[in-house]
């Protein structure tokens, strides 16, 4: 990675680097609510399920850690989708027995 002295000659700084390729550097890559919900959404509608170990395999989606920071926690993001997770694992401790 080139020192910043380099994007300063070069570009005038790193600002105008990212300009430059199209990086919007003040999303820092951080994505909404509503991007992170939809994306639990996608999950949700591919798997039929969720829970951390999905959350956390799945490539494109925030941790199940950045969603507890971002929601308080976990259930309640998928609250906000209409994913009833406690529903899920009743029946999963029904087919158990």
């Amino acid at each position: 990675m080139p020192s910043s002295r380099t994007f300063c000659y070069r570009f005038g700084g790193l600002r105008r680097a990212c300009e430059l390729i199209g990086y919007d550097w003040r999303s820092n890559g951080r994505k909404s609510d509503e991007q992170m919900l939809g994306d639990l959404r996608s999950l949700l509608a591919s798997h039929g399920r969720l829970s951390r170990p999905i959350l956390d395999a799945a490539p494109r989606l925030v941790s199940s850690h950045q969603l507890k920071w971002r929601f308080g926690r976990v259930d309640r993001a998928y609250e906000l989708i209409g994913y009833n997770w406690k529903e899920d694992l009743s029946k999963a401790h029904k087919r158990k027995k």
